[in-house]
């Protein structure tokens, strides 16, 4: 990219050896960024995937199968589904699914459980509580 981004929420393609990055933005849509994990140089250079309508990004997790995409804000979570090959640049156009998630003074982690079935959803700091949160069917 043109300029530096504050990038909190990070999601992993599984078998893509990528990672996907949400810039976190105070107001506005976040740009979306896809980056390789492959070995070679050490500096990557992020490719832009396009931006979704969500500020203050602050968690990323994909689903084991790499079909969601989950991104955690303070207040709620967005959930974006894509087809079998159907590129994220495509997917991330429509619009998400939203899911409340319970009130966190710092909600900084959220991530899939390894069946899908639930969000895990957490503050930052000593003494937090883990929520899990379930969702739809994937």
């Amino acid at each position: 990219p043109a300029k530096t981004h504050d990038c909190e929420a990070l999601a992993v393609e599984p078998d893509a050896n990528r990672a996907l990055l949400v810039a976190k933005t105070w107001w506005g849509s976040a740009p979306v960024f896809s980056v390789s994990l492959s070995a070679g140089s050490r500096v990557r250079v992020a490719e832009p995937l396009g931006s979704i309508p969500v500020s203050w990004a602050t968690a990323g997790s994909m689903s084991v199968d790499g079909r969601r995409l989950l991104v955690g804000t303070y207040g709620a979570a967005y959930l974006y589904r894509r087809g079998v090959g159907e590129p994220w640049a495509t997917a991330l156009r429509r619009s998400p699914e939203r899911i409340e998630l319970p009130v966190r003074p710092q909600g900084e982690g959220a991530a899939f459980s390894t069946d899908g079935r639930f969000i895990f959803a957490c503050s930052e700091g000593a003494h937090t509580v883990l929520w899990r949160v379930p969702i739809a069917a994937p």
